[in-house]
């Protein structure tokens, strides 16, 4: 990859200012970024240079974190823009787009690379933002750009917003960071976007499938884009038409916005359709500057989601997945009662909390009034296992069995079979490794350890030997909680079931290591 150089805006036609300390750059310190400001950063024609990224941030500062979020808007860090600039090498004379170009810093950086080119085209909804990236890249071509930037939104909400899509003779590629927000029904036109839409409608996943649409042959798309898109189920229309072209790289970003909760990737896709035996480059660097990679068949990814492992994460969890039935045909789940639950002490009847749920054990803290008009109640006394809903990679999955059959709020995810080999099978070190690399996809922020993903999880069928030894394991794991050495038993009997040979256990143990706290991760053999 090539690598590029800093630049900076000179404004058109510098010519001398009276006050030699007066400077667009002060300028922007003391004034709202608005039309007017856009307008004089043009016409007041003054000496300095202006860094691209420094306009860029003062712009998104006139917004609240708050307006940010509502609008999807997040201003994209100079290292990111760049790294997608370097693996691309986009050539001179390439007709590059930008559909939700903001103040323009995808733009600039291309424009910087590719030569002052009447080929680069963006598009924004915001024409404080057109006007503002129009003067962006004047300054850059010194000359004035105007017609290829345009206040319009991308997506299409109608059928006759698609004529300018129509007529825009497609593009070699596509780059930006569209907006993650979800739409109302009167802001985009089903019928245009019906072969990807399932449930909740995102305005990023629609830019996504009509850039595969604008791509000449062989053009690529770059885009910044929530981790999310690749296993939650709503996007999974939008997972196979990806598919149906060739995956160039992947890079795992992380948490890279600090207002931004969510994870975030970099997906480029080339509008080709991948070889047999294509392989796409998977980068989760810790920084953008460090090149290890790792080459993934794209064969492994399914539409049900993308899983960002190497080739032996993904060949063990499908020996994993096909030695057992998933969870959800064994045993209904679901969280438990949606209520204030205002404690009224022990006179009460007992109800749990996620709190109340530690590895192994439960302490009983809340107390509620005995009339609850809430069908799931009736359920809910019975014998069953309970887990914490909310689920981190650094805990890994917080269970108990509930022998008495107890009330349970909604913090609890309620798994209701009483049968310890299935508690057994939860508490291994091999359903964890599952749960974490399989179905969360390594993500590091906390999860809900919903039906959705527990009823994932494969429990094999075994012999009544094995079986009745992990009973015997889990009852006394019941009265000696969190035990390292009866989970390690318990680990080796559920390697056994999976079919794990000793590297593949060695394996496991070494990925849980990177994820799980020192303190959960004692339990593991070295």
């Amino acid at each position: 990859m090539k690598q590029s150089q800093s630049f900076m805006i000179k404004l058109p036609h510098p010519v001398c200012c009276h006050n030699t300390h007066w400077t667009p750059v002060s300028f922007i310190n003391h004034s709202r970024i608005d039309n007017f400001m856009v307008s004089s950063l043009v016409e007041l024609k003054c000496v300095p240079s202006i860094d691209p990224w420094e306009i860029a941030v003062r712009f998104e500062k006139r917004l609240s974190a708050k307006q940010r979020k509502k609008l999807g808007q997040f201003y994209t860090a100079k290292p990111i823009v760049k790294y997608i600039f370097d693996v691309l090498e986009i050539k001179k004379g390439s007709r590059v787009l930008d559909p939700t170009c903001g103040c323009g810093v995808f733009l600039a950086e291309a424009m910087q690379r590719i030569g002052k080119s009447a080929n680069i085209h963006g598009i924004d909804i915001n024409n404080d933002a057109v006007q503002m990236t129009r003067a962006i890249l004047s300054g850059i071509a010194e000359k004035k750009i105007g017609s290829t930037i345009i206040n319009k939104n991308a997506i299409v909400q109608k059928k006759s917003d698609a004529d300018w899509w129509n007529s825009s003779g497609g593009f070699d590629y596509i780059v930006g960071n569209p907006p993650f927000v979800t739409l109302t029904a009167d802001e985009y036109d089903p019928s245009y976007y019906e072969d990807i839409i399932t449930g909740n409608t995102n305005a990023a996943s629609l830019i996504v499938a009509q850039s595969l649409n604008q791509l000449r042959p062989e053009g690529t798309f770059a885009f910044v884009l929530p981790k999310t898109m690749l296993r939650v189920a709503s996007y999974e229309k939008l997972r196979a038409l990806i598919l149906e072209n060739t995956i160039l790289r992947i890079c795992d970003l992380g948490r890279c916005f600090p207002d931004v909760r969510g994870e975030q990737i970099i997906l480029f896709v080339q509008k080709k359709a991948p070889a047999a035996d294509h392989e796409f480059v998977l980068h989760t660097p810790k920084s953008l500057a460090m090149s290890e990679t790792v080459l993934v068949p794209q064969r492994l990814l399914s539409k049900s989601g993308f899983l960002l492992l190497s080739p032996q994460h993904h060949h063990l969890i499908e020996k994993i997945k096909s030695v057992g039935k998933p969870l959800a045909l064994q045993a209904h789940i679901f969280r438990g009662i949606s209520s204030p639950a205002k404690n009224i002490g022990k006179k009460g009847v007992p109800i749990l909390r996620g709190k109340d749920i530690q590895k192994d054990t439960i302490t009983q803290s809340t107390f509620v009034k005995t009339q609850l008009n809430n069908g799931k109640a009736a359920a809910l006394l019975s014998k069953k296992i309970v887990v914490q809903n909310i689920f981190s990679t650094e805990a890994g999955l917080i269970a108990a069995m509930d022998e008495k059959g107890v009330l349970t709020l909604d913090t609890v995810t309620n798994i209701m079979t009483s049968d310890k080999f299935v508690y057994g099978l939860l508490r291994s070190n091999i359903l964890n490794y599952y749960l974490i690399y399989g179905i969360y996809n390594n993500s590091r922020l906390t999860m809900h350890a919903d039906s959705t993903y527990l009823g994932q999880l494969p429990i094999p069928s075994t012999d009544e030997k094995s079986k009745k030894r992990m009973i015997e394991l889990v009852s006394m794991l019941l009265k000696k909680p969190n035990d390292s050495m009866i989970l390690r038993k318990i680990d080796v009997l559920a390697a056994k079931m999976y079919g794990l040979t000793e590297a593949e256990c060695v394996f496991v143990n070494d990925a849980l290591r990177q994820t799980l706290s020192k303190k959960s991760a004692a339990r593991l053999e070295q």
